[in-house]
């Protein structure tokens, strides 16, 4: 899959165009790469059609700044259905404070309307993204 945003170590948002989704690995949400990760994967959902959006939080041992949150309260909450994006899934973290970040996350989703779901492995994800019934 073609990446469009790379932090080493801290993210990586990668576009499949024939599955239509994204996909993106976060060992840490805490930091400017966060907002950078979360932009890229907008401006191209804008242009490429895409309907998912996976977040492999599986690593995330971290949560988002308090700022980030009202970012995304503001910000991308309303840009999400803009953006064409249909469903936000979510791979959970072990990490149990992840775990309470990405829960808000997936939250926040919803309430901007799009199918929000939390998995508890990669290729689960990819199975719901595909349309079939989560195990």
């Amino acid at each position: 899959m073609p990446i469009i945003f790379s932090a080493p170590n801290l993210a990586t948002v990668e576009h499949d165009p024939a599955r239509k989704r994204f996909v993106s690995h976060w060992s840490s949400y805490h930091g400017p790469h966060f907002r950078k990760g979360v932009e890229a994967m907008l401006a191209e959902a804008r242009k490429s059609g895409v309907h998912a959006y996976i977040a492999d939080a599986s690593q995330a041992k971290d949560v988002p700044s308090q700022e980030d949150f009202q970012w995304i309260e503001s910000h991308v909450k309303p840009e999400l259905l803009k953006a064409g994006l249909q469903m936000f899934i979510t791979v959970m973290p072990a990490s149990s404070i992840a775990r309470m970040a990405t829960a808000r996350t997936g939250k926040l989703a919803a309430q901007a309307g799009v199918q929000s779901h939390a998995v508890a492995s990669l290729a689960e994800a990819h199975a719901l993204a595909d349309g079939k019934k989560a195990a």
